[in-house]
């Protein structure tokens, strides 16, 4: 079979452009959510550090009232390796769209420049798809050819982390109950992370559209239905609430975000910041008309404290 499959009613001279998916990449990263550790070869330790409450003390000249209340622990990331290899024979441009046909003479035909950017951005943007859906949705127990099982995302951690704050479950979230859900949420915050503008609400894009259309109706509240783009400044009584595409549909978390290492509660381990954008196209084999693409990575993610979590899930 081809790689790659072209379906197209016309031969010969057409099209100086090819029809890109739309895809929103990897929107975790593009609305910085995450402090991306870079450099990352084995594993990046995210160091906490705690004090015990109230370590005032009445004055003594001699100190004897020794309080011990500082102490650290560590929550580790081991980027795990991942790579995208594919086939492309330049021979199958022979008889489509001009622009595209392979250059040179017959026995060492070359694909063409132009495709190869075409075939790196179409490749990238699905990398970065993936990822984002990775990055919350990642679950080690799901099969081993499961698009999300590589690693264990934000979402997945949470939930399976006794320490993270859990309110009632929301139910199966609908316009009628969304503003509930995001009630349950913001009442856990504890008061101490209350008026941190850092602590944001991370919900899927159709969850933050069933928000927006229930506050639509809300007089002189929420977007007005005349809005370009209502989830761009959608907040919960003065909270961001950050949408993404692939995020699950199920759950409201509240987390600090930022690309601030100080101020994030979230954290991504890489090889190097754009690996998965880095990809080669080269001949297969010496005396082959096929090429390669491919791309080598490394990618794992964590959050530093559960005790600044806040998560819901449907029942």
């Amino acid at each position: 079979m081809p790689n790659p499959t072209i379906t197209t009613a016309y031969a010969g001279e057409n099209t100086a452009e090819i029809l890109q998916l739309m895809v929103l990449g990897n929107e975790a990263i593009t609305k910085g959510s995450f402090f991306i550790h870079e450099d990352v070869q084995r594993t990046k330790l995210i160091t906490r550090g705690f004090v015990s409450a109230n370590p005032i003390r009445p004055y003594q000249s001699m100190p004897a009232d020794i309080l011990n209340g500082l102490s650290f622990t560590e929550r580790s990331m081991t980027p795990v390796r991942l790579m995208i290899f594919d086939t492309i024979n330049p021979m199958d441009f022979q008889q489509y769209w001009r622009e595209y046909q392979p250059t040179g003479p017959l026995v060492d035909k070359v694909l063409d420049p132009a495709i190869q950017k075409v075939i790196i951005e179409l490749y990238s943007k699905q990398v970065n798809n993936q990822l984002g859906a990775l990055m919350w949705s990642g679950n080690v127990t799901l099969a081993a050819n499961d698009p999300l099982a590589h690693f264990n995302g934000i979402v997945v951690r949470a939930l399976a982390d006794a320490a993270t704050i859990k309110p009632a479950d929301t139910g199966v979230l609908t316009s009628a109950n969304i503003v509930a859900g995001f009630k349950l949420v913001d009442d856990a915050i504890p008061n101490a992370l209350y008026e941190d503008p850092d602590m944001v609400f991370h919900v899927s894009t159709a969850v933050a559209r069933l928000y927006a259309d229930a506050v639509t109706v809300f007089a002189n509240k929420g977007p007005s239905v005349s809005d370009v783009n209502p989830l761009a400044n959608l907040k919960y009584k003065g909270r961001e609430i950050r949408s993404y595409s692939r995020f699950p549909s199920a759950n409201i978390l509240a987390a600090k975000a930022s690309t601030n290492v100080l101020s994030t509660n979230l954290h991504a381990a890489v090889n190097m910041a754009d690996d998965q954008d880095n990809l080669k196209i080269e001949r297969l084999r010496p005396e082959g008309d096929q090429y390669f693409i491919k791309a080598s990575f490394m990618m794992d993610v964590n959050y530093g404290f559960s005790e600044e979590i806040v998560i819901s899930k449907a029942s």
